[in-house]
């Protein structure tokens, strides 16, 4: 079924879809105790998006078994609303893998299924959005620093660089790259897409790009990001 037909209803379903990235996985702590997570977005031949998470021993199962840009059939697991706080796919659902998933790699790549998904939001209307959601822009690099070390607090050290994109409507916007995304090579007058950017208030609004150099795109004509 297309993805855009699941709904908290839908409890015998299958969907075929394309892992656009595969965060890595990660360790969490509540009130319940320590876990691990691994979280997935997932795109199908129709261009809708949705976000899939597993928890613990599933996410530990999954994060061995797929990989980022394969194509995949899903099926079972729990459909729920999304918490789009923390989430820049714009889709009212997300998907909780467990136990009762079964995941099969298709035999063979399914090119009607697309590599790249953006929802674009204009740098205007940043202003508006609270701190910690998540979006995708695009603009022109009007200003590229160099990279640099921070020092955390555990006492490791991070890469992180600082850029300066404008856009269309005529607003500008600093960038902070983290981890491995600081290594991009982005240059003066370079048009870039960054997906999955977190808003921060931190002295005025600012963005912060994921981590995955794979969220960031650059083009020297920008209609392609109108296509996507």
């Amino acid at each position: 079924m297309p993805i855009k037909a699941l709904n908290q209803f839908n409890s015998d379903w299958c969907i075929k879809a394309r892992i656009l990235k595969k965060a890595d996985m990660r360790t969490y702590k509540n009130a319940k105790g320590e876990g691990f997570i691994q979280s997935l977005d997932l795109i199908d031949k129709e261009g809708t998006m949705i976000q899939a998470t597993a928890f613990n021993d599933t996410a530990k199962k999954i994060a061995g078994e797929v990989e980022q840009n394969k194509v995949y059939t899903f099926a079972g697991g729990q459909v729920k609303m999304a918490n789009k706080k923390f989430s820049s796919i714009k889709n009212d659902y997300c998907l909780t893998l467990g136990r009762e998933t079964i995941i099969s790699e298709a035999a063979e790549d399914d090119n009607a299924i697309g590599t790249e998904s953006f929802q674009f939001t204009s740098l205007e209307k940043i202003e508006n959005i609270v701190q910690s959601c998540t979006v995708d822009v695009v603009g022109v690099i009007l200003e590229a620093g160099d990279i640099a070390q921070l020092v955390t607090k555990d006492g490791n050290s991070r890469d992180k660089r600082a850029v300066m994109i404008g856009d269309e409507t005529n607003m500008s916007i600093g960038v902070t790259l983290w981890g491995r995304a600081a290594a991009k090579s982005l240059n003066v007058g370079d048009i870039v897409a960054f997906q999955n950017c977190r808003v921060s208030d931190w002295q005025g609004k600012s963005l912060n790009a994921s981590g995955n150099p794979g969220d960031i795109v650059t083009s020297s004509n920008h209609s392609r990001f109108k296509e996507l």
